[in-house]
């Protein structure tokens, strides 16, 4: 899985942008799966899972954004946000 730009989070939560990251990249391959069986319920919950997660990392990404354009810089983030994998 090759990313053509990095992830965008606060360095204390680039493994839970990681693991949505992946996550998006699962959720894909499943709707796939599903969609081949005919599974259309399976299709369904796996595309929200696919939404929420993308939702995630945009949120993380906003994160960063308020934290550097606040402090003027790069920060370790220490705010723990409320972040959920649903994968």
């Amino acid at each position: 899985m090759l990313m053509k730009k990095p992830l965008e989070s606060l360095p204390n939560k680039s493994t839970l942008a990681m693991a949505h990251y992946r996550c998006c990249y699962s959720c894909i391959a499943r709707v796939e799966n599903a969609l081949v069986e005919g599974d259309y319920d399976l299709v369904i919950k796996r595309a929200r899972d696919l939404i929420r997660s993308a939702e995630e990392l945009k949120m993380l990404q906003s994160e960063k954004q308020v934290v550097v354009m606040l402090m003027g810089g790069e920060t370790d983030g220490n705010q723990q946000g409320n972040h959920q994998l649903h994968c």
